[in-house]
């Protein structure tokens, strides 16, 4: 997945420097979600100043997102594997000192295409996405 950037949010599979300014390219590179979303203050800056980091640092919320994929009847099994994968990530950002990152969020898909209820309810509730954008998102999926 590419960088995807809104009016207020940040949206990338890969951790930008700014926001883990002391991990280095490599580190950066391995910490890798399926989504990582970032909402905070827009800047017309694709860089944004040290400052306006740690503006952001208090205010911004950071969610990390694992899309799984699992046997359709095996949906309890994968979640704690899926939940455990980030976990560097949610520290490291801890230690930067970004005081609202999210709690890691799992989503499974079954393989054979069922698409389990909490993902739509996610997308819908904490990223306020229309019905129809989130089916759609869903659908870009699987």
């Amino acid at each position: 997945m590419g960088r995807l950037r809104l009016a207020m949010s940040w949206c990338s599979s890969v951790a930008p420097a700014w926001l883990l300014p002391h991990c280095d390219a490599t580190t950066r590179s391995k910490l890798r979600p399926d989504i990582l979303y970032v909402e905070h203050p827009a800047t017309n800056d694709d860089d944004p100043t040290p400052a306006e980091v740690d503006n952001w640092k208090a205010r911004a919320k950071i969610y990390i997102v694992e899309i799984g994929y699992c046997g359709d009847t095996r949906y309890q099994e994968a979640m704690p594997r899926k939940q455990e994968q980030h976990t560097q990530l949610l520290r490291l950002l801890h230690e930067e000192g970004w005081q609202q990152v999210q709690p890691i969020q799992t989503h499974m898909l079954g393989n054979c295409g069922t698409i389990y209820a909490p993902l739509h309810q996610w997308l819908h509730s904490t990223l306020g996405l229309s019905t129809y954008d989130t089916d759609h998102a869903v659908h870009k999926l699987i």
